[in-house]
């Protein structure tokens, strides 16, 4: 299985090769010949992955384990890192939980303590992806509190989002990126990953996509997908 597999995927034709730092051209194209020319190219198999249907419905899980303290996990669908809303999307969950500024940790860790810690993240996967809040409770917060407090702090993103909070979070953005320019591997994992997407010059556009976004996309984002019918939630409570 695993040979079988690794033939059907594992071919020159289904590669992305980049290479960075001090080499000659001509040098690398002879490595390049040297190395991955004798492989055969394989006949490439369309993939065919299905789709999730559209959830319909709130979802509610609650498990109870021997665990130091009690987590709550909170998961909405959004969309795949080729949309064109992921900036948005993204910028939403930055909104929510980037840094101690954030509107989770001031609300709900600061000001209220009803959380020691908590967070909000895109997957950014490939395929439609999750976003997702999980925040480890106080012992004395109870999971509907929990869920409650969190819904709270969601529904205020679909208000309004000031100026100076979409700076703050377009500037982070930013300057993550300029950080992951830094070394010669994340440049050239960069330029791999973003030729996998359809266009290697897409790296150099990014900062200007985050900055693009307005914040009346990301109040629109938050009311598609932060809905009750498209929100699961999972219940990891401490028998401590």
């Amino acid at each position: 299985d695993v040979k079988s597999f690794f033939k059907k995927w594992y071919a020159p034709n289904n590669a992305i090769l980049s290479i960075a730092g001090n080499c000659d051209l001509n040098r690398a194209k002879a490595l390049c010949e040297k190395w991955f020319a004798p492989i055969p190219a394989q006949q490439i198999p369309e993939r065919k992955l299905a789709v999730e249907p559209e959830q319909q419905e709130k979802r509610i899980l609650e498990l109870k384990r021997e665990v130091p303290n009690s987590r709550i996990y909170m998961a909405w669908h959004c969309c795949s890192r080729y949309d064109k809303e992921f900036y948005a999307t993204d910028l939403l969950s930055d909104i929510l939980s980037r840094g101690k500024s954030s509107r989770l940790y001031q609300q709900l860790v600061k000001q209220n303590n009803y959380f020691t810690d908590i967070n909000a993240f895109m997957t950014g996967e490939l395929d439609n992806s999750l976003l997702v809040i999980e925040g480890k409770l106080v012992n004395s917060t109870d999971m509907d509190q929990a869920e409650k407090v969190i819904l709270e702090v969601v529904e205020s993103v679909k208000q309004g989002i000031e100026d100076r909070e979409l700076q703050k979070v377009q500037h982070k953005a930013e300057a993550t990126i300029e950080f992951s320019e830094m070394g010669i591997e994340n440049k050239a994992l960069n330029l791999a990953y973003y030729e996998l997407l359809g266009d290697a010059q897409e790296c150099n556009r990014q900062a200007e996509r985050y900055n693009a976004v307005t914040a009346q996309d990301i109040i629109d984002i938050a009311n598609k997908i932060l809905t009750q019918n498209n929100c699961s939630i999972l219940r990891y409570q401490s028998s401590n």
